[in-house]
């Protein structure tokens, strides 16, 4: 039961990609503006 590639791949997938994308844009935004 994986949480990127599970059973509910559609829907749990794509929210743990995206939180993953979002967090990772703002850290890099964050860390070029120190």
């Amino acid at each position: 039961n994986n949480l990127i590639n599970g059973g509910a791949f559609g829907f749990e997938g794509s929210l743990v990609c995206t939180v993953l994308a979002t967090l990772f844009t703002l850290f890099i935004i964050w860390w070029f503006e120190q």
